[in-house]
């Protein structure tokens, strides 16, 4: 049994299944993901912040062929590569970091680390 406490902490009490958890250290879960599959929507926003500096940013969605995933580029990761890209290519993203945002995977392209490729 699961109880959650008033300091959102979690309490076990049945040793049986102190026995049968599974656990990953956060440290030792994969950060980085390849993936390829296909642009379903791409946009770029730009804007400024409130303290006057510019910002911007493309998002775009892929399918692969079973799940669906954001992939994001910032400020100088944003390349004519993706920009130019449209829905219905088909790509292909190398060591992109991985996060979540709103229950869907989301792909970080970093211009030093990640590499996008258009399959043609």
């Amino acid at each position: 049994h699961l109880s959650l406490r008033r300091q959102r902490q979690m309490c076990i009490r049945d040793s049986d299944t102190i026995n049968n958890l599974q656990l990953t250290r956060i440290g030792l879960m994969r950060t980085r993901a390849n993936v390829e599959g296909v642009v379903i929507s791409i946009a770029k926003r730009d804007g400024v912040r409130l303290d006057e500096k510019p910002w911007s940013m493309v998002n775009l969605h892929i399918w692969d062929g079973a799940h669906v995933a954001e992939v994001v580029a910032f400020g100088s990761s944003i390349t004519n590569q993706i920009t130019d890209l449209s829905p219905l290519d088909r790509i292909k993203i190398v060591s992109a970091e991985l996060g979540w945002r709103s229950s869907l995977p989301q792909l970080r392209i970093d211009q030093r680390s990640t590499r996008l490729t258009k399959i043609d």
